[in-house]
């Protein structure tokens, strides 16, 4: 859209200074030159003239007439305006400095939202250094947003982002990173097991362990493990999974088997179909005779099952 102003605006004077701190990630006009010679209403409008980029913090940049001249050009076709003063304006950037703990914070306060509900302990990873940004042109057009990826939460190593928006533009992230652990009770082993021996009843202990990987759920409860065979040699203090150890199903997809159904002190039984394989502790689904009943029921025995109501 082409700008049309009034005839005042022929005399307008543009006195271009030598230097001049700047805000913001572009340069305008009224930043660099005085106007003059016209209204108020005009003034604003060729002060709010861009001419370019800003400099990066740590940095500078010349404008000189000639740019001045063709951005006038550019953004204001056809309009008369007289350029004195300076042969060309160093400009650079006003800063502000977002310190290491800041972003630090604000990371951490994310990181552990993330892991509410869970036992975990967070630490940080590397230093965190502080950050140098342009200074926005309003005050109020400065924010930090937390940028955190969306996988579960799990033990690992942990990168979060600090994103700094200026005058409603993305500008820079910085990162913070952090060593997360993530712990939950279970059946530890407390003795050593050869491979291809059978894990004996008194082989755990229930105690707080870390978890390695995204999820503790392959991991196996002392009732799970014990009788099965090692296929491999286990220390004490692991925590077991099927990977570990070869369990004997003790109950087979299509098989009809007792299904034991307990409500408080009320227990009953019937048979039904498995829908699953599964060895002692597993949860397997199972099918009423009749197909339009079932239940998720935990394995206690060869050819049995119980269902907690």
């Amino acid at each position: 859209m082409i700008l049309t102003f009034a005839t005042t605006v022929l005399a307008a004077t543009i006195a271009l200074k030598p230097d001049a701190s700047v805000r913001g990630t572009e340069v305008t006009l009224g930043e660099v030159a005085v106007v003059s010679g016209v209204s108020n209403e005009e003034a604003a409008r060729l002060a709010a003239v861009r001419l370019g980029g800003a400099p990066a913090p740590g940095w500078t940049r010349r404008f000189d007439r000639g740019q001045i001249e063709a951005a006038l050009k550019l953004e204001l076709p056809g309009v008369a305006h007289q350029v004195t003063g300076a042969d060309a304006c160093r400009t650079s950037p006003t800063t502000r400095v977002i310190e290491a703990t800041q972003i630090q914070t604000l990371a951490e306060e994310a990181l552990r939202q993330r892991f509410t509900g869970l036992d975990c302990e967070i630490r940080t990873n590397a230093q965190t250094k502080p950050l140098v940004v342009p200074e926005p042109e309003l005050a109020s057009n400065f924010e930090l947003k937390v940028s955190l990826d969306e996988r579960a939460p799990s033990s690992g190593a942990w990168s979060v982002g600090v994103q700094v928006w200026l005058d409603g533009e993305l500008y820079r992230t910085a990162f913070a990173t952090f060593e997360v652990s993530t712990y939950e009770r279970h059946s530890v082993l407390v003795k050593p097991v050869r491979r291809g021996e059978v894990v004996p009843h008194d082989a755990f202990v229930y105690q707080r362990a870390k978890v390695i990987g995204a999820s503790a759920s392959k991991t196996l409860a002392a009732d799970q493990a014990i009788g099965a065979t090692a296929l491999r040699d286990l220390a004490p203090g692991a925590v077991l999974t099927n990977g570990d150890v070869q369990r004997e199903r003790l109950v087979r997809r299509g098989d009809v088997i007792t299904v034991e159904v307990a409500k408080g002190a009320v227990v009953a039984r019937s048979t039904m179909v498995a829908q699953d394989d599964g060895a002692l502790g597993d949860r397997v689904k199972v099918l009423s005779n009749d197909k339009k009943k079932s239940f998720v029921a935990a394995v206690t025995g060869r050819g049995s099952v119980r269902v907690q109501l």
